[in-house]
């Protein structure tokens, strides 16, 4: 059996922006996965906007979109919600990036999912885990870089790769793979809490 036929059965929601969450799902997609990003109704996933771009499309688009479907929707509708909740109920996978108690308060946070469908995993990723108030704060990589005191051993010279989100998506990546594989074995579903400072 091909890689691409073992993946073509699963469902992948990415509620993620930029580059941890879309960076992680990107090998599933790759593999025949259906993953859809879930995009607000306004700018969409940021990574669309940003430069380099070729014939008017972003570079990180091409790198973190390819392969995947994507749907628009304004989740403060109750209309645009439900459509949603029909297609978690299917999800193998949920991840999402937004801060600590949003999704509780958009109405797709992992414990409303879980009791339309109890066997998803489920990924939140922020800056220092769901619990730590500094997660509610909109940090990025750079912001983390200088934190982790990673910036002092390079002379204040950022590092021209975003570090910490390309290691949050391997983590995450890693960490949804072995979710699978432990469902497969037990039935169970996960939730898994990714702090980017933490992987870092």
């Amino acid at each position: 059996m091909s890689v691409k036929n073992g993946f073509s059965d699963l469902l992948i929601l990415d509620f993620s922006r930029y580059l941890p969450g879309g960076y992680a799902t990107q090998p599933f997609a790759d593999w025949g996965a259906r993953v859809i990003k879930v995009e607000d109704t306004d700018q969409g996933d940021f990574c669309r906007h940003d430069a380099p771009t070729r014939f008017g499309v972003s570079y990180y688009s091409t790198a973190l979109c390819r392969n995947k479907d994507s749907i628009s929707l304004n989740l403060k509708d109750e209309e645009s919600l439900q459509a949603c909740l029909e297609l978690a109920k299917k999800a193998d996978i949920i991840i999402e990036s937004f801060r600590p108690g949003v999704t509780k308060k958009l109405g797709i946070d992992y414990e409303t999912i879980k009791e339309k469908n109890p066997t998803v995993i489920y990924a939140s990723i922020s800056a220092y885990g769901q619990d730590d108030p500094l997660s509610k704060k909109a940090l990025h990589d750079l912001n983390m870089q200088a934190q982790a005191g990673y910036l002092s051993l390079t002379a204040d010279n950022a590092f021209p790769l975003p570090l910490v989100d390309y290691a949050t998506a391997m983590v995450a990546g890693q960490a949804l793979m072995a979710a699978l594989f432990n469902r497969e074995k037990t039935g169970e579903g996960a939730y898994i809490d990714i702090s980017m400072f933490d992987c870092f």
